[in-house]
């Protein structure tokens, strides 16, 4: 469709490793392999398996032409626990796979206190942030943590205001954001998340912003130079596999499970911004080893590195022109416990990403719900495509 408009966490989840029992919504969390189009892969430290929880804003609003395909025209406008993505058409994705990352350090030296980050704005970049040579930028609103940029990020755009979509009388918020310099297709499971059920269309610099359910359950991710009219698209990353941003909303714990997981592999930069609660980079956390618990909850991870260029050679896809679109993984040592070679590369550009299906303590996140707590913690949620990374690896 077109708009035609422009306490610790790892102590529980070692506690729920190994129950192997199918699990509801509010177990799921991480990142695990399994087929079908509703199933949502359960913890990955407890092997569990569940069905999606609901469907998502699937009303429509404004100027949208269902079965068309979604677009942003004109001038800019501005989750986990996941699912094991089917496949349904041309929007069909590979699911996040059990493959293994490596693990560095412990994360428990130091004792600066953590950084508090602006929520409302990590992520996003501004036009400053298109300078090649390697920096770090001082802190501004786009970047409150200041801006590492390097030739290895892709280029970004600035994003403008969010065009509200779906049913906006929905609980939550879910904006999506493409800073991108090239158009973007936002595929989600379940695939209602999107109104009229049909991929969103992004121009660079755009953005919308969706009615969220408390119950979502499941994964988005994007694709590009999609041609296609509605659900029947091609694309250049053909059935993935994709980058994933992954969700289940009042989860276990009355938390927020969310992830990024690059299990099956890597297409696109992604990141996830939780806006509402509030969270610090604890400089203690050492980059590819396990979460501090006050970086865990509530934190929000990015990968924004482009791992296309340097992947290992075995493990390119490539397009007809030869042009590399993604990075296959889908590997794993010790059952999905332990590295190898591609997990590590992964792993070291994207530290808090989730690069095997037990790789919990180093890339799931967890965020008391504002629905299960008296109103108050996580609630909204932005997915960025090509986010801005500040000083600290994996993190805006």
């Amino acid at each position: 469709m077109r708009l035609t408009a422009s306490s610790s966490w790892i102590v529980v989840l070692a506690l729920l490793a190994g129950c192997g029992s199918p699990a509801g919504p509010s177990q799921n969390a991480g990142s695990s392999s399994g087929g079908g189009n509703a199933n949502i892969s359960g913890s990955a430290a407890a092997g569990s398996v569940a069905s999606t929880s609901g469907s998502v804003g699937s009303g429509s609003s404004g100027s949208i032409s269902p079965g068309s395909g979604t677009t942003i025209g004109g001038s800019p406008s501005s989750g986990s626990a996941a699912s094991s993505s089917g496949s349904s058409g041309a929007e069909s994705s590979t699911s996040s796979g059990s493959t293994s990352g490596a693990v560095e350090g412990s994360g428990t030296s130091g004792t600066s206190e953590a950084v508090d980050v602006d929520a409302s704005t990590a992520g996003m970049t501004n036009a400053s942030d298109l300078d090649v040579p390697r920096i770090v930028e001082p802190p501004s609103l786009d970047c409150p943590n200041g801006c590492n940029t390097d030739a290895s990020y892709p280029a970004m755009t600035p994003v403008g205001t969010p065009m509200p979509i779906g049913d906006q009388t929905l609980p939550r918020k879910l904006y999506i954001e493409n800073q991108c310099t090239y158009k973007t297709w936002t595929f989600t499971l379940p695939q209602s998340t999107l109104p009229g059920g049909v991929p969103l269309e992004l121009d660079p610099g755009q953005a919308v912003v969706l009615g969220w359910a408390n119950t979502f359950s499941g994964r988005i991710w994007p694709r590009t130079g999609c041609t296609g009219t509605g659900g029947n698209l091609t694309c250049v990353q053909g059935n993935g596999p994709d980058t994933l941003a992954e969700f289940t909303l009042t989860a276990g714990m009355a938390s927020d499970w969310y992830d990024v997981s690059l299990v099956d592999g890597f297409s696109l930069p992604v990141g996830i911004i939780q806006l509402d609660a509030p969270w610090g980079l604890d400089p203690t956390y050492v980059p590819g080893g396990p979460l501090p618990m006050d970086v865990q909850e509530c934190g929000s991870p990015v990968c924004a590195v482009d791992l296309n260029p340097g992947c290992p050679a075995a493990q390119q896809l490539k397009s007809a022109d030869g042009t590399v679109w993604g990075c296959k993984n889908g590997q794993s040592a010790n059952g999905g416990h332990g590295a190898t070679p591609v997990t590590s590369y992964l792993k070291a550009g994207c530290p808090t990403s989730y690069t095997y299906a037990f790789d919990d303590p180093q890339s799931l996140f967890l965020c008391k719900s504002a629905a299960q707590n008296n109103g108050v913690g996580a609630k909204d949620y932005k997915v960025i495509y090509c986010p801005t990374q500040g000083p600290t690896p994996g993190f805006p």
